[in-house]
C-alpha cells in the first residue's frame, strides 16, 4: 500500500495528502548581477549572499548593501515580494543552496550574482510566503539540494538544477500559512534570546577590560567602592598548585565508566564551568590519572591554546591542559577563573608569534598577573559569576529553542 504524503504533526481541520512537484513546475530562475568593486557602497539596495545565507526571510529595511546601477540594470535584476533566493556556491556541499524569501515589497532593489532568484511563473505562486521560508530548508529538500548540486573546487548549484528538485506542500494556503507562522514565531523567540545573549557577552567583555588593570597600570579603570591601593603582581605558581593533565591508557577500558568522575579534553571546554563530560574516569582510571578538587581552573596549553574553564566538582583532564588548584586562603577561585581570560590572551599572543606553541608546566606557572586583596577578589568574582549565570541561562534557552525548531521542521513538513 502506497504511503500517504502527510506530515507527522498537522493542524486541526487538514487531512488532504500533500502534493509533490518539481520546483520548475512553478518557478523560473535568473542569475544575479555582477559588477566591479567600484560600483558598490552607494546606490540602490542589493540582496547579497550573506543576506540569503543567514536569513530565511528578508525585509527591505534590513538590506544594507548598496550598488550604483543604471535604470535598465535595476529593471533587469529587480526584486519583488515573494521572490525566492538560493545561494549559488559554497565551500562545502552541505551549505550549498541556502534559501531565503523576500517578505515585503522593496523599492528599486536588485540581487547579487552570488545568488539565484526564483520567481513564480505567470504570477501563479502556489506557496504562502511564510511557508516558503522553510519548505526549501527542510531535511528532505536539503537532501535534494546536495544530491543535485555539483562540487569541484567549490560546491555549485544552478537554476537548471534547482528546477529539477522535488518538494512537497499542502494545496491549502491556509495550512501553509499556519505552518510558516508557527516556525516564524519560534524564530522570533530565538532571535530575542540571541540578542540578549550577545548583549550580555559584549557587556561582560567590556567589563573584563575595565575591571582589570590594563598593561602598564596597577589598578583597574573601574573599581568597587571602598577599595584602594595597587594590585599586587603574582605568578600563577604563587596562586596555587599547577598540575599537568594526563590520559589513562585507552587500552584499559576499565579505566573509563559512565558514572565516574569527569575527564576533560579541550573539545569539552565550551562553558565557563564544567560538571559533565562525554568520557568519565572510573575509580581505577582516577588512580591512574591525575585528579583535582572542585574549583580547579583548567587552561588548554597545546594546539588550541588558551581555552579556559572551571571544574564544578572533583575531576581530571588530559595532557593538553594545565590545571591551577587555587590556594583558597588567599585567592578566590571565581576571580581566578575570570582573570584566566587575561592569562589566555597572553598565551594566545605568544602562540600567534610562533614562540609558544606548547606551554609547559614551568612556563604556565611563570605567567604573571595582577591581583587585589582577597575581599576585592571575592566581590569581583561574584559580579562576574552573576554575568556567567545569565549567559548560561540564555545559552540553554537558545539551545532548547533551536532543538524545538529542528523538531518542528521535521514533523510539520513531509
Amino acid at each position: 500500500m502506497k504511503e500517504k504524503k502527510v506530515p507527522a504533526i498537522r493542524f486541526q481541520g487538514f487531512t488532504d495528502e500533500w502534493e509533490q512537484r518539481k520546483v520548475g513546475n512553478f518557478y523560473d530562475f535568473k542569475n544575479g548581477l555582477n559588477k566591479g568593486k567600484e560600483f558598490f557602497g552607494t546606490g540602490v539596495p542589493i540582496v547579497n549572499f550573506t543576506d540569503v545565507f543567514h536569513h530565511r526571510g528578508l525585509v527591505a529595511s534590513q538590506l544594507y548593501g548598496r550598488v550604483s546601477l543604471t535604470p535598465e540594470e535595476v529593471h533587469n535584476f529587480l526584486v519583488k515580494k515573494g521572490d525566492i533566493f538560493f545561494t549559488r556556491t559554497s565551500e562545502t556541499i552541505e551549505e550549498i543552496g541556502y534559501p531565503s524569501v523576500m517578505l515585503d515589497t522593496p523599492k528599486d532593489t536588485v540581487f547579487s550574482g552570488f545568488v539565484l532568484r526564483g520567481r513564480s511563473i505567470e504570477d501563479s505562486d502556489p506557496l504562502d510566503d511564510l511557508f516558503k521560508k522553510y519548505v526549501f530548508f527542510t531535511k528532505s529538500f536539503r537532501s535534494e539540494m546536495t544530491k543535485k548540486s555539483s562540487i569541484t573546487t567549490r560546491a555549485l548549484t544552478s537554476g537548471t538544477s534547482i528546477k529539477k528538485m522535488l518538494f512537497q506542500y499542502p494545496a491549502a494556503k491556509t495550512e501553509q500559512h499556519q505552518i510558516g507562522l508557527c516556525i516564524t514565531e519560534l524564530d522570533h523567540l530565538i532571535t530575542l534570546h540571541q540578542c540578549k545573549l550577545t548583549k550580555l557577552q559584549l557587556l561582560k567583555k567590556s567589563m573584563l577590560t575595565k575591571m582589570f588593570p590594563k598593561e602598564g597600570a596597577r589598578v583597574p579603570e573601574i573599581r568597587f567602592q571602598g577599595f584602594h591601593g595597587d594590585w599586587e603582581q603574582k605568578k600563577l605558581g604563587d596562586m596555587g598548585e599547577v598540575i599537568t593533565g594526563s590520559t589513562p591508557s585507552t587500552q584499559h577500558p576499565e579505566y573509563y565508566s559512565e558514572d565516574g568522575i569527569p575527564w576533560v579534553t579541550p573539545t569539552d571546554i565550551t562553558e565557563n564551568v564544567i560538571s559533565d563530560t562525554p568520557r568519565r574516569l572510573s575509580h581505577l582510571g582516577a588512580q591512574a590519572g591525575r585528579v583535582v578538587p572542585a574549583e580547579t581552573i583548567l587552561v588548554t596549553c597545546i594546539a588550541s591554546i588558551g581555552k579556559n574553564t572551571m571544574l564544578a566538582c572533583r575531576g581530571s583532564f588530559n595532557q593538553q591542559i594545565n590545571g591551577l588548584v587555587p590556594n583558597k586562603r588567599k585567592f578566590d577561585p571565581y576571580f581566578l577563573l575570570t582573570e584566566s581570560y587575561h592569562w589566555s590572551a597572553k598565551m594566545k599572543r605568544e602562540a600567534s608569534g610562533g614562540t609558544m606553541q606548547i606551554v609547559n608546566k614551568n612556563e604556565f606557572s611563570s605567567i604573571e598577573n595582577l591581583v587585589p586583596q582577597l575581599l576585592e577578589q571575592k566581590i569581583i568574582g561574584a559580579y562576574f559569576k552573576s554575568f556567567d549565570t545569565l549567559i548560561a541561562f540564555h545559552q540553554r534557552k537558545l539551545s532548547k529553542l533551536q532543538k524545538i525548531k529542528q523538531a518542528m521542521l521535521s514533523k510539520l513538513f513531509v
